[in-house]
């Protein structure tokens, strides 16, 4: 039996204190049949399948919560993030989206 979870997540600062806002995604486990979790950070608001829909780019993250997840999050229901990394970091970013179960737009 696998008891491992696969996690990734966005910070706006690569030193994630107290105060950094972060996104955390986490994939479902068999035993969760609530599907993937995203975790805001600071205060560990969580919601699930909270991500209506998702585009990369080179530039941007573009994310649009479900209204639910917005209030739950506390969150605005776009968020619009610059991940300003290298092009590698961009498709890991994309894999572990995609592995945790967000959907991404077919447009990238």
């Amino acid at each position: 039996m696998d008891d491992s979870v696969y996690s990734m997540g966005v910070a706006e600062h690569a030193d994630v204190g107290d105060e950094t806002f972060a996104l955390i995604f986490s994939a479902p486990t068999p035993a969760d049949s609530d599907g993937y979790g995203v975790v805001a950070e600071p205060g560990q608001r969580t919601d699930y399948n909270a991500i209506e829909s998702c585009q990369l780019r080179r530039s941007e993250l573009r994310l649009v919560l479900t209204d639910h997840a917005a209030r739950v999050l506390d969150l605005p229901r776009e968020l619009v993030l610059d991940p300003d990394v290298p092009d590698a970091d961009i498709r890991k970013l994309e894999s572990g989206l995609r592995r945790v179960g967000v959907p991404i737009s077919a447009d990238l």
